[in-house]
């Protein structure tokens, strides 16, 4: 038998109901992600840390702790730790992605094109409505000379 000696309180440990979600877990700087997480005890809400995105509350909704977080805008690219502090003092991490911000890349260079930008794109419109123009008066101009003929 052990000899009676003071109570030590154990630290909460995470149990299999204690995590922390970050969707999407790869992120560009500026965007949002949403949090999902657990703690023993769901019915109050509990702080997600990161260096991403700072200190924010997520709040029992359908049985779990939800919220979102906005990645800083200046946050360098890199991964991020995201850790869970409940009220009853468990924990528990996982990891965003943080990923330089990626410009949308131009089509192929497949010929001209209608659509295809540039100088040329700017010339269609003006181009053909002096056409269709120059067509109407040609078109008015015949028609008279018909009917004065005839």
């Amino acid at each position: 038998m052990l000899p009676a000696g003071p109570a030590r309180a154990a630290a909460p440990q995470p149990g299999p109901n204690v995590f922390v979600e970050v969707m999407p877990s790869t992120v560009e700087p500026g965007h949002l992600v949403g949090l999902r997480a657990s703690c023993q005890d769901n019915s109050v809400g509990a702080i997600v840390v990161s260096d991403a995105f700072g200190r924010v509350a997520v709040q029992p909704q359908r049985g779990l702790l939800h919220g979102t977080a906005m990645v800083k805008d200046r946050v360098l690219p890199g991964n991020y730790r995201v850790k869970l502090e409940c009220r009853g003092g468990e924990t528990a991490s996982t990891m965003v992605q943080v990923v330089r911000q990626m410009k949308p890349s131009r089509g192929p260079a497949t010929g001209f094109g209608g659509g295809a930008g540039g100088v040329a794109s700017g010339l269609l419109l003006p181009g053909g409505l002096a056409l269709t123009v120059t067509g109407m008066v040609v078109w008015v101009a015949a028609t008279r000379r018909r009917g004065a003929g005839g």
